[in-house]
């Protein structure tokens, strides 16, 4: 079994599980420990087995480094990957004694590296492998290096949806006939920040002249929306992009990976967040893209 470790309490870490998993796991089964909220929709986490941190963890560091050294203890996995946080978002995997024989992987995305530093208290994992899914700021690449037997650039993939595309924006829309050009605003929380990118697509509808179809994708019902915007429970949105003739989204790394490929049709605007660096992203992308949206 290989056991995943992505902690958070939001959909992006088990998005980049699941992606992970789909990508590397050659039909092994898998559990993911997890917080999140999102692991009981079973198109979010698939077949894998899912493990819940108890709540009362959340900032307990020294509990979470227990909790965790007997959970490797008691299920005994073959694998462990390690995502997003080297040692855990709250440093609890400093001082854990993982299996010698147990190989131990870390996935590597972009952190706001100063913030993070701190929780490095006590001796940090060391891994087999980081798996480096973007690029990585000068100070972070270093030290994951410096704790990594290998460094591998890992390209994700999604897994199908479970449904046809055209299968799920017909019962989404129902009476829509393709003739509007279709515009997904594509995230999952707050709902604050689905406002804002809905505010900001009217705005560039406007700037524009055109008149859209507008809705957003997101994989649970959100509450505070404006009611004529229709919502799409889809996962993974990836498959639903090239249905779009817009794309709205944050700068998180898994908006930003899905919609790369459709970058001319992307608009995405950075959202404040204790880690992760949506701004540092989002900059890279207009840098590198030919047509920068605003």
């Amino acid at each position: 079994m290989i056991l995943y470790y992505a902690l958070g309490g939001g959909l992006g870490h088990l998005t980049r599980a699941r992606a992970l998993l789909h990508t590397l796991r050659n039909g092994r089964r898998a559990a993911i420990v997890t917080a999140s909220r999102f692991a009981e929709i079973p198109a979010v986490t698939g077949n894998a087995e899912i493990i819940r941190v108890p709540a009362e963890l959340g900032e307990d560091r020294e509990g979470a480094r227990g909790w965790v050294s007997d959970l490797i203890a008691a299920t005994g996995p073959e694998e462990i990957i390690i995502d997003t946080f080297p040692a855990g978002i709250l440093g609890e995997l400093c001082g854990v004694r993982f299996p010698a024989t147990t190989p131990l992987h870390h996935v590597a995305r972009l952190l706001r590296w100063d913030r993070y530093r701190p929780m490095l208290s006590g001796d940090a994992p060391h891994y087999s492998t980081t798996f480096r899914v973007e690029p990585l700021t000068e100070a972070h690449e270093a030290w994951i290096a410096g704790r990594s037997g290998e460094m591998i650039d890992l390209r994700l993939s999604d897994p199908p949806a479970p449904h046809d595309p055209g299968e799920i924006l017909d019962a989404a829309l129902p009476g829509w006939n393709g003739k509007r050009p279709l515009w997904l605003v594509i995230h999952s929380e707050p709902a604050a920040e689905l406002l804002e990118l809905i505010e900001y697509a009217r705005e560039l509808s406007a700037m524009e002249d055109i008149d859209p179809l507008l809705a957003v994708v997101t994989p649970v019902p959100v509450e505070g929306l404006p009611p004529e915007i229709p919502q799409i429970h889809a996962f993974p949105s990836s498959a639903l992009l090239p249905m779009a003739a817009r794309i709205i989204t944050g700068c998180g790394f898994n908006a930003m990976r899905q919609a790369e490929p459709h970058r001319e049709r992307h608009h995405f605007i950075p959202f404040p967040r204790r880690y992760d660096d949506q701004f540092l992203r989002g900059a890279r992308r207009r840098a590198t893209s030919r047509t920068s949206p605003p």
